[in-house]
C-alpha cells in the first residue's frame, strides 16, 4: 500500500514523476546514485505491489488515459 511508503521512497516516486520517470534526473534532483534510485524503486514496487506508474496513478498524478 501507498501508505507503507517511508517518507524517502515517497519522495522517490514524487521526483520520478516531476522527472517523467527518469532515474537518471531524479538521482541528479535527490542528490543521490542512479543505482539508489533503481533501489527505491524496487522497494517501493515490492513493497506496494503496483508499478510506478500505477502508483502516479492512484495518486492523481497520472491520468489513466495518458498511458499504454
Amino acid at each position: 500500500m501507498i501508505g507503507d511508503l517511508t517518507p524517502r521512497e515517497y519522495e522517490v516516486v514524487k521526483t520520478l514523476a516531476e522527472c517523467g520517470g527518469s532515474s537518471k534526473e531524479t538521482a541528479i534532483r535527490l542528490g543521490i546514485s542512479r543505482l539508489t534510485v533503481r533501489y527505491h524503486r524496487a522497494n517501493i514496487t515490492a513493497k506496494t505491489e503496483c508499478s510506478i506508474v500505477e502508483i502516479w496513478r492512484q495518486l492523481g498524478w497520472l491520468d489513466r488515459k495518458s498511458t499504454r
